[in-house]
């Protein structure tokens, strides 16, 4: 039985599907001027799951001629179909039946990073229901999709401060709550990407246990539903064959956060602001003429330069991990 795909590979490929309209793999993707061409749209948070994955190149190979952001100024453009791949919030929902409404594009296939609750999607009914946009919306699809892939098998859940905003005595009931609920529903998605139905272990009586709880009613709600992330496997010997998922407290030991690796990821990552596997240095050379002087390059402002670190450099893979004084 061949070897499981990566957490990474796998994210990509469904946000390649998503890409292609949805449609089924297997085509030719080669002769990308064939397809149509495409606008895509999204949110801050889906614009980091797709930032480590997807280059502006590979945008193109896909057909995307443009990608902005759903609360930026935009233009329209006419006769070409939109794919919007944003978080599920009354804000996106209404800014998508204000788009319907403007006739900014020819169809829109609307696609949830997270499941979407009744109330939105009636919501999103409404509005394009009084834009007369109906028939336009050609798709609405919940892609589990809400996390941030930056390895192979690491992945980032894409909720800032949470532990901070646990532990916060000011923190209210409500905003807790939800914090759980976005913790668990990423991790669903994770799970969902894989296709696996782990065992859950976890300390009780903790913030662990209550997303536990939250994770096992989302599995038990798709598995009785059919959904079809997890009946692919369902007929196959690796039905059985659950990994198991261990929720573990932050608070539980503090010496581990604490410690920190000698490595060259962590170097770099905490001298150059590493953020979705993509660093900004400075031009050292640049930089010494920046002292006033009237003829510093650039009119003495400061030079930075980005660089993506993907599992292609070379470089990147093999030292990532190594010791900074190997690898200096």
């Amino acid at each position: 039985e061949s070897e499981m795909a990566s957490i990474r590979a796998r994210q990509t490929e469904s946000i390649n599907r998503m890409l292609d309209l949805n449609r089924a793999s297997g085509a030719d993707y080669g002769a990308a001027w064939q397809e149509p061409w495409k606008v895509l749209i999204y949110d801050r948070a889906c614009q980091d799951v797709i930032s480590p994955l997807l280059r502006v190149g590979d945008l193109r190979n896909r057909g995307i001629t443009l990608h902005l952001l759903i609360d930026s100024e935009r233009e329209a453009v006419p006769d070409v179909p939109a794919i919007y791949f944003v978080m599920p919030t009354a804000e996106n929902v209404a800014k998508i039946g204000d788009d319907c409404a403007r006739r900014l594009y020819d169809a829109y296939h609307v696609n949830f990073a997270a499941p979407v609750s009744r109330e939105l999607l009636e919501e999103l009914a409404a509005v394009t229901l009084r834009a007369e946009a109906v028939s336009q919306v050609s798709q609405v699809v919940d892609q589990y999709l809400g996390y941030v892939s930056l390895e192979d098998e690491l992945v980032d859940l894409n909720v800032r401060g949470s532990f901070r905003r646990l532990n916060d005595p000011a923190a209210s009931d409500a905003s807790i709550e939800t914090l759980l609920d976005s913790i668990a529903t990423a991790i669903f998605s994770v799970l969902a990407t894989l296709g696996v139905v782990p065992i859950i272990r976890c300390p009780r009586g903790g913030a662990a246990q209550m997303v536990a709880d939250r994770l096992a009613r989302r599995l038990r709600d798709a598995l009785r539903s059919g959904a079809p992330s997890f009946a692919d496997g369902s007929g196959s010997s690796a039905a059985f064959q659950r990994p198991v998922l261990v929720l573990a407290e932050r608070s539980a030991d503090m010496a581990v956060v604490l410690q920190h690796p000698w490595s060259y990821r962590a170097l770099c990552h905490d001298l150059l602001g590493m953020r979705l596997n993509r660093l900004q240095c400075a031009d050292s050379a640049a930089a010494d003429d920046i002292a006033g002087a009237a003829g510093a390059p650039n009119g003495g402002k400061r030079i930075t330069h980005a660089y993506n670190l993907e599992p292609s450099d070379f470089f990147w893979r093999a030292q990532a991990a190594s010791p900074f004084p190997v690898v200096a």
